[in-house]
This record gives C-alpha cells, structure tokens and sequence, in this order.
C-alpha cells in the first residue's frame, strides 16, 4: 500500500502496516524521520508526490487523506495518471478530494499561530470525471466529515483490467 503526504505516519500507516506492506511519501523531511521512527515496521520516502516515481503495477492500493489537494489543482490531473499506473489491475485508490472547488490558505491551521495551510481543488464532479480518465472507476463516494457543510468529498476508485 502506498500512503501519500504519509506525514509523521500516525495514524494512517502505522494502522495499515499492521496487516500490510506500506510505503509512505511525504515532502517533509522532518516527518518522514518521524514515520521512520514511529513506524519502524513501514518503507518511508522523502519526496514530492508530483514527482515521486514507482514502478507500473507496484501497489494493489492508494490512500491519499487530504494531501492531494494540498498540491496546486494544475497538477493534480497528472498526478492521479502517474497514481492509476503504479496500481495492479483491481486496485483501488482512496483519495479525500474537494466537494466544491477552492484555492485557498487557511491561516493559523490547527491553532498554530502563523501555520498557514494551502489547499486547491476542483469540485468533486472534476474528480470523478478524472478518475475515470485514467482508468479508476468509482466505487464508492462518501463525505468526511460524514455530515460536513460543506466538507470534503471521498472517493473510491477501482483500476480497471487493461
């Protein structure tokens, strides 16, 4: 499994590398020392998931919690191409995408004085339709918070047999 913008590991990869193989890429160097740290027992990458390269057909999953949209949206097509190619056939790729397209900073994120945040997406009918494109089928949509107004869009998507 491949765990995009992975951060420091935790929660994410350390639950999904109790049952599985993972891998983690994040832009910060001082969070990957501490997914090596935290996550003794997951693979972690120190690079940009715009430009991180994997072999075709090297992860049967995906996630992606809210890191694909913190990279600018002109960028986010090619990414979920590049995504689509290291899946196996069947795979699935999970991504918290936007609901309603902004391009934003949030100051002060998460109550830190002077933390600036940067967002960027589409509306989430631009995610489906990218999705499809490369070959991901939606399986499954969902909203998170589950009842967020607006909140952000999840979408499941299975990689199509060639």
């Amino acid at each position: 499994m491949l765990d995009l913008g992975c951060g420091c590991g935790i929660p994410v990869s350390r639950e999904l590398s109790r049952r599985y193989d993972v891998t983690g890429v994040d832009l910060s160097p001082v969070q990957i020392e501490r997914a090596r740290r935290l996550v003794p027992g997951a693979r972690f990458v120190c690079a940009d998931m715009a430009t991180v390269a994997f072999e075709p057909f090297a992860f049967d999953a995906v996630v992606a919690f809210f890191s694909l949209i913190n990279l600018p949206l002109a960028e986010q097509a090619a990414v979920l191409e590049r995504v689509s190619g290291w899946l196996t056939p069947g795979g699935r790729l999970l991504a918290v995408v936007g609901k309603y397209a902004s391009t934003h900073l949030e100051p002060n994120f998460r109550g830190v004085r002077g933390v600036s945040m940067y967002w960027s997406y589409a509306d989430v009918a631009t995610y489906r339709d990218w999705f499809e494109r490369v070959g991901l089928a939606i399986e499954e949509e969902g909203s998170e918070p589950r009842k967020g107004s607006p909140g952000f869009a999840v979408l499941i998507g299975r990689k199509r047999s060639p």
